[in-house]
């Protein structure tokens, strides 16, 4: 019996979209993508397998996640707010970056991921 224990939705990142050079696939794929899971007892999963929710396994505060919940709505769906909300994670991350090598890098890998080219980038669709 294989358990698991999932922790969030995954989104594709527009670094896979450049390696298969298909513009549009991240949008296209946005919600298709998979979740994240911890795996608790291996095993095989089949397609047409049931798939059961433990009753009463529920734990937020296991979960880790990106701060930001706007990340995982399709960048073309996102409202006024919720490109503000990814703009100010991406400015918390910009400062990090000024002192610390790590935060670059995941700075860099934000940009990369969720489309973002220049500063006229608007927190939502990626920049073609």
């Amino acid at each position: 019996e294989v358990r698991v224990f999932v922790h969030r939705p995954c989104v594709p990142c527009m670094y896979l979209e450049g390696l298969l050079k298909q513009k549009g696939l991240t949008e296209a794929i946005y919600y298709d993508s998979g979740i994240c899971c911890e795996i608790l007892a291996s095993g095989n999963i089949n397609a047409g397998d049931f798939v059961d929710i433990v009753p009463g396994s529920f734990d937020p505060q296991r979960c880790q996640s990106w701060p930001c919940r706007a990340l995982f709505v399709r960048g073309s769906e996102r409202t006024a707010e919720q490109r503000a909300d990814v703009l100010a994670n991406r400015r918390k991350l910009q400062e990090a970056a000024v002192a610390d090598t790590g935060s670059k890098k995941r700075l860099r890998l934000f940009d990369q991921a969720f489309g973002r080219r220049d500063a006229s980038w608007d927190g939502g669709r990626p920049q073609w």
